[in-house]
């Protein structure tokens, strides 16, 4: 930001709250309409993906708070978001492997038959390290790996001395 503001020069004016609140903020606004609008074409042509929980292009947040997460509240909050997207266009629901989503997944399948649920690989990749990191004798191992770190990095000379050497272990 302060690169961008040197460029600009001495006397350069920021722009007031007012005009960040109405022109800038009302184009923002527009060019983000427009590249979604730009996507949706591109959805027709190659369909897409949606996510629960991220993705290129954010298009729905939904105020879970008061809800129980269930596989039926789960399923509708989905379904909004098909109706808004065009369940046409949706090749695949990627979600976490809750229990909840596995039968929201299941539940989408079932009324929309061109559309498949997919579980989130790097979720079922941390649930099978949390499971391996209750394996004794890796859990030892990650244990004393724990210790070895702290001790490091509470004594700034040996951590001093470890980024001096470090190179050495990677060559």
């Amino acid at each position: 930001m302060v690169d961008a503001i040197n460029v600009c020069g001495v006397g350069f004016k920021d722009p007031s709250e007012v005009d960040i609140k109405s022109p800038i903020l009302t184009q923002k606004v527009a060019d983000v309409k427009a590249t979604i609008e730009e996507q949706r074409l591109i959805w027709r042509r190659k369909g897409c993906t949606i996510m629960t929980y991220g993705g290129t292009i954010f298009i729905k947040s939904i105020d879970a708070s008061l809800h129980a997460k269930n596989a039926t509240f789960l399923c509708e909050a989905l379904e909004e978001v098909l109706a808004e997207v065009g369940d046409e266009n949706v090749v695949q629901v990627v979600t976490n492997n809750a229990t909840s989503y596995i039968v929201a997944g299941r539940l989408l399948m079932e009324r929309h038959p061109s559309l498949f649920w997919t579980p989130c690989a790097t979720h079922c990749l941390d649930l099978i390290l949390e499971d391996l990191g209750k394996l004794p004798w890796i859990k030892t191992c990650l244990e004393l790996a724990k210790k070895i770190c702290k001790f490091i990095y509470d004594h700034t000379r040996v951590l001093k001395l470890m980024r001096q050497r470090s190179w050495l272990i990677l060559a």
